[in-house]
């Protein structure tokens, strides 16, 4: 028993030691400062959506409330064969604001992932530069545009500019688990670029060039893969030319976006999650993965041994303590950037060995599919 303590102990502290990484990197990143706007720089939002009858209104609400002129962005929407009556509400609002510059294409499916496929379909129509992917579930807050001009102002090098994610809260225990689930991961996000080891970013919220999209050649390459339009893009705008990559780090860019409805469905995202992961092309990301993997199935041995034998009672409480620990000042660094309900945080933090656990066996049995095709890629 001991032998096995001190194998999940050096699996937590190499964990806490990657952390700590990160955190120094989440410090390195420094928050943009809105100063100077160049409101005449021009988008392209593209939305990919199928069957989003209930969330189209929220979106399409706050695109009306957008703070930026009209003439300098254009929206399209690409139905990706929809049954509900997501098309009937989109074209209701269309009628009810023609002053927005809106398309509804039809996507064409070339490949094995139907959103890629989108994107690319949009892309080829897009009128302006700038590329910026939401998901139709969304809500966006009133200065994203406007933010967005005065960050590519200042940082006119850029092409590839990742946003902020944010689940909008609910009262469910799966929603509340989710809100800090999705904090830890944009904590990550950001801290993986302040170390210079960018492998994330959110398709929720992300802005790059045409330009830079046609140079790596759009999906070609990884549209095999139902999910990642977000982290394979990035992955290939990286090998390109990492120069052109930044996080944009603001409040006023950070989208909301739903949690899925229960644990079952949480399970079943992260099933599609992992499907990319072993597409990764660096190293990082892989060592990171998998001793947070191991650090994680460590607490649940550790839990059982406890459960077994209570003589190392002391040593491995400190162990959860330590894991628990370096989870929070993680959480803690990203809430002071971005409130979020740090009340779940014990529950979410038990919560996550058993999901992780229970999603790689999943994983063993059902294949990918972007929204089975009904949950959120």
């Amino acid at each position: 028993m001991e032998i096995l303590i001190y194998v999940a102990a050096l699996c937590i502290i190499y964990y806490v030691l990657q952390i700590g990484l990160l955190i120094y990197g989440f410090c390195k990143i420094k928050p943009f400062v809105k100063l100077e706007s160049d409101n005449s720089t021009k988008f392209s939002i593209v939305i990919p959506f199928r069957n989003e009858q209930k969330k189209l209104p929220n979106l399409l609400q706050t695109i009306a409330q957008l703070d930026y002129d009209n003439t300098c962005f254009e929206i399209i929407f690409v139905n990706d064969a929809s049954t509900d009556d997501s098309l009937k509400i989109i074209n209701s609002w269309r009628f009810k604001n023609p002053y927005v510059q809106l398309t509804i294409l039809d996507n064409v499916l070339i490949s094995k992932s139907p959103k890629k496929d989108a994107i690319t379909r949009a892309i080829t129509v897009a009128k302006f530069p700038w590329i910026l992917t939401i998901d139709a579930d969304c809500l966006l807050p009133s200065q994203l545009l406007q933010t967005y001009a005065s960050f590519i102002f200042q940082n006119s090098d850029k092409e590839f500019i990742v946003g902020g994610v944010a689940l909008q809260n609910t009262f469910s225990l799966a929603g509340m688990y989710q809100v800090l689930d999705m904090a830890a991961l944009q904590a990550v996000t950001i801290g993986s670029f302040g170390i210079d080891e960018a492998f994330m970013c959110n398709g929720a919220n992300l802005l790059y060039t045409k330009n830079i999209f046609n140079k790596v050649n759009g999906y070609a390459g990884v549209n095999h893969i139902a999910s990642g339009d977000d982290v394979f893009l990035l992955q290939k705008v990286q090998e390109y030319n990492p120069e052109k990559i930044k996080y944009a780090l603001h409040k006023d860019l950070v989208v909301k976006t739903a949690p899925v409805a229960n644990f079952f469905e949480v399970i079943m995202q992260r099933v599609r999650w992992s499907k990319k992961a072993v597409a990764y092309q660096t190293v990082y990301p892989k060592i990171l993965g998998i001793s947070t993997v191991l650090a994680n199935l460590s607490l649940l041995l550790l839990a059982v041994l406890l459960w077994i034998d209570t003589t190392n009672t002391l040593y491995i409480s400190l162990l959860f303590v330590v894991k628990l620990l370096i989870d929070f000042i993680l959480l803690l660094c990203y809430n002071n950037r971005v409130n979020v309900r740090l009340r779940y945080f014990i529950f979410s933090s038990f919560m996550y060995p058993v999901l992780l656990f229970v999603t790689i066996f999943f994983g063993m049995l059902f294949s990918n599919k972007w929204k089975d095709r009904k949950i959120k890629a």
